[in-house]
């Protein structure tokens, strides 16, 4: 054979070669494309499947649920947990989205404990996902937070707060209405904590982000109108009652006007109600905050904890009037609820015990009136020491009964 024919010959061969190659790898990658679109299939349709379970979780929102019996709810929210558990095991992104619905749910109906594992479990599966840094670990933060806050745990909930607000600075837009929510919450916590600083510290960031929403929003905005009722708080506090009044009864128009009956416009109802017999308003006052109760329970159901603070300042105003039964009465319910909502032996259920055994020793009932402050003290030493000065207060009621 001449060279010119080997030549040719080791050409075709390579030719060949190279089509076989190129014929295997396009196969290869052909069926890698089969499967690429039909793992895409199938996250498509488990998204699908989670969205729709997001949608079902938040119609047992309080604003949604209308009261509805919450036994029903926590078996719907179980029975979803189960199903992210277990049709989602591939998709953690997407359980971990779930997971924080459901969690957000169960802080809306007060239970707390089923809260803050779902929410612990998303943050946990969301931070190895995505690092420490990620808006959906702020997400997690925000609501764990929010969980904190809601048990009064205020220093948790403060930390939270800051350290989500941290991320979303860093990595959204000014405008991003996420932002604009944690500093809302943020604030709020700091002008609940009871510090003054912390309350200096709310005023202005409170002033700040209206200046910021109202660049972005109407006047008459809901957006607008929940800082002001942060605000009307604020001033509350500070003892500046006729522009807190001035503060709510803005907030609580615009709420009417854009949301009607809600948990928004009821917080700021309680925000009114408060002011009102601060000021000695006392028959308005009593209104409102029985308007307040009503919705809450027509929203929420009676055994929520978020029912104790307008009944404590219900029965703080029947008490003051001398209407001491029907303080009795809401007194015990606000044990109630708190103890359904935080667990029998929290701090949170000494204030309520305070109230109602100050109520007894105005009817005379002092033998069981002993027995609260007693359990008062023994919890508020227990967390804060000897020195504490409500456990000293309850000692000087306990002596002038003795």
């Amino acid at each position: 054979m001449g060279s010119f024919a080997v030549i040719l010959l080791v050409l075709v061969v390579a030719v060949v070669v190279t089509s076989l190659a190129l014929v295997e790898k396009t196969a290869a990658e052909g069926e890698a494309l089969v499967r690429l679109k039909e793992a895409q299939r199938e996250t498509a349709k488990a998204r699908a499947f989670a969205e729709t379970l997001r949608r079902l979780i938040r119609s047992a929102s309080p604003d949604v649920a209308r009261g509805r019996d919450i036994s029903v709810l926590r078996q719907m929210l179980a029975s979803a947990e189960r199903d992210a558990d277990t049709s989602l095991a591939d998709l953690p992104e997407v359980r971990s989205d779930l997971r924080q619905t459901i969690g957000e749910t169960y802080c809306d109906l007060g239970l707390y404990d089923d809260a803050e594992r779902l929410l612990r479990a998303a943050l946990r599966e969301r931070r190895t996902l995505f690092g420490e840094d990620d808006p959906a670990v702020a997400e997690s933060l925000f609501g764990l937070a929010g969980v904190h806050y809601d048990r009064s745990e205020y220093e948790p909930a403060l930390a939270g707060f800051r350290r989500a607000l941290a991320i979303q600075q860093a990595s959204l837009s000014p405008e991003d209405p996420r932002l604009a929510s944690t500093m809302e919450r943020l604030a709020r916590t700091l002008a609940d904590s009871g510090d003054h600083h912390h309350r200096m510290e709310a005023d202005a960031l409170c002033r700040d982000l209206l200046t910021r929403k109202r660049r972005l929003h109407p006047e008459d905005s809901i957006e607008v109108a929940s800082t002001l009722s942060i605000l009307g708080d604020i001033q509350c506090d500070a003892g500046r009652l006729e522009e807190a009044e001035r503060t709510f009864r803005n907030a609580t128009e615009i709420q009417r006007g854009r949301l009607g009956d809600s948990t928004a416009l009821a917080s700021t109802l309680v925000g009114l109600g408060r002011v009102l017999l601060l000021a000695g308003k006392t028959e308005e006052a009593e209104s409102v905050l029985r308007d307040v109760l009503d919705l809450r329970v027509r929203l929420l159901g009676e055994r929520h904890p978020a029912l104790a603070w307008p009944s404590s300042l219900l029965a703080r105003l029947l008490s003051e009037q001398g209407r001491h039964a029907e303080a009795e009465v809401l007194c015990r319910a606000v044990v109630e609820v708190q103890i359904a909502g935080y667990g029998e032996d929290d701090l949170e259920v000494a204030g309520g015990l305070e109230q109602l055994a100050d109520v007894l020793v105005a009817q005379g009932g002092r033998a069981e009136a002993r027995k609260l402050y007693r359990e008062v003290i023994r919890r508020r030493r227990r967390d804060f020491g000897r020195t504490d000065s409500v456990a000293r207060e309850c000692e000087e009621k306990l002596d002038a009964i003795e």
